[in-house]
């Protein structure tokens, strides 16, 4: 329950309040089962959101609890989105040569047959923290190209939910790093609508909280 409450209020904007009741899920979980392994989806949870936070020494602690059960059940999945998070965490503090090389790690641990699919969730957030170290490391034509690829699938498929906006405002930021202030804008322009559309949810989902 506390678990799904973190999901509901992350989704809200609401960190602080998500990581207390994760928190609180793995802490109850300790308490039935003192000798089991913790959930790696609720210590995931924790990681992401400590990163969000800006907490970043614990949340690299909780992704490498994740990475470790993973590898040794052999998870393809969670081993991938956890050695992204680590390089997420990596680029965040300026270490872009351990960031490029946990992508690498991630992207050779890739494969149809370790159940990750081309443009699945994994899949979509290793283009994602590729292209976003690109942008730390001023290679923005390169990380453009990514976003604007995955922004004409998504057009294709007609979704138009939050990750377009991260797209758009990714891809803004690519256009601002190069003085072309006119692109920027109407990929920032693109994206409100957007954004203003998700705040109405997560309001909406603040009240039932």
């Amino acid at each position: 329950m506390h678990n799904n409450w973190g999901l509901v209020l992350s989704s809200s904007g609401q960190p602080r309040a998500a990581l207390s009741h994760y928190d609180r899920a793995v802490a109850i979980a300790r308490t039935l089962a003192p000798d089991a392994e913790p959930s790696s989806t609720q210590v995931a949870n924790q990681a992401r959101i400590l990163s969000t936070l800006g907490r970043y020494q614990e949340a690299r602690e909780k992704y490498e609890v994740v990475l470790a059960q993973a590898r040794r059940h052999s998870y393809v999945e969670d081993q991938i989105s956890a050695l992204l998070g680590l390089a997420r965490i990596a680029f965040l503090t300026d270490d872009l040569q351990r960031s490029q090389r946990l992508i690498d790690e991630a992207s050779a641990a890739r494969s149809p047959e370790g159940g990750v699919l081309e443009g699945g969730v994994v899949d979509t957030d290793l283009q994602i923290t590729q292209a976003r170290l690109w942008q730390r490391m001023g290679r923005n034509d390169e990380a453009r190209a990514v976003f604007t690829k995955m922004l004409n699938e998504l057009a294709e498929s007609g979704n138009r939910g939050s990750l377009v906006a991260s797209l758009l405002l990714f891809r803004a930021q690519t256009f601002t790093a190069q003085n072309r202030s006119a692109e920027a804008l109407a990929d920032a322009r693109q994206a409100l609508p957007v954004a203003r559309y998700m705040e109405i949810g997560r309001a909406s989902c603040r009240e039932r909280v």
